[in-house]
């Protein structure tokens, strides 16, 4: 009797490799990973665009208050578009 290993494209329609499975396991954790860290920036967008709103008027370059949330929404808002690059490039 003689033993013949398969190769990768003579395998059983789908049937997969513990290779396979294992690279298909931890895409998904990623994923999972990148997903959440999309939803923690999102908070933290929202959170720094609602204290943004809230911030006492007059809404303009001589507040300094303004200011200082303003700056910190755009750090929430380069958070939140970082976390989406990282979701994409999954």
């Amino acid at each position: 009797m003689m033993h013949v290993r398969m190769g990768e494209d003579e395998r059983e329609p789908g049937r997969r490799s513990e290779d396979d499975h294992s690279s298909t396991h931890a895409l998904l954790l990623e994923l999972a990973r990148r997903r959440a860290a999309l939803a923690e920036a999102k908070g933290v967008a929202n959170e720094s665009l609602q204290r943004l709103r809230e911030a006492p008027e007059p809404h303009t370059s001589d507040n300094a208050i303004y200011l200082r949330l303003y700056d910190d929404h755009c750090r929430g808002r380069e958070m939140l578009f970082e976390a989406m690059r990282r979701l994409d490039d999954v």
